[in-house]
């Protein structure tokens, strides 16, 4: 875990030979510690962008994600199946959009997710 000496700003952060770092990130009210600098791109926000059409199935691609957030944004359709395949997800954020259909099954099987918005669609 990288340490900042305050009075100097120095930094030492190796450990088994690696660079690790880490950072507090605080998303809908939830706290996580998210370490490492590959484990950055655990989260994803895409919110207030104005994004259209569909939310593309190959986003179920993305098996590290911890937080994905597409709200307030203009995607219309159903939620992909393929959400599925996010095994680590935690929080999913997909309010304020044109969504419609079925809420998918699949997501059943998202043991992680703690958080889930689909409001306003």
């Amino acid at each position: 875990m990288k340490r900042v000496n305050q009075t100097r700003m120095e930094s030492s952060s190796t450990r088994n030979g690696y660079y690790q770092d880490s950072v507090t990130l605080v998303t809908k009210g939830l706290k996580y510690e998210v370490e490492s600098i590959l484990s950055l791109y655990t989260t994803v926000d895409f919110s207030s962008n104005i994004f259209e059409r569909h939310i593309p199935g190959i986003i179920g691609d993305l098996i590290a994600l911890r937080v994905l957030n597409l709200s307030y944004n203009e995607l219309q359709g159903h939620i992909p199946p393929s959400l599925e395949n996010l095994p680590l997800v935690e929080s999913l954020d997909l309010s304020s959009n044109h969504l419609e259909g079925k809420i998918p099954e699949q997501l059943t099987s998202l043991s992680f997710l703690q958080f889930l918005n689909l409001s306003n669609n």
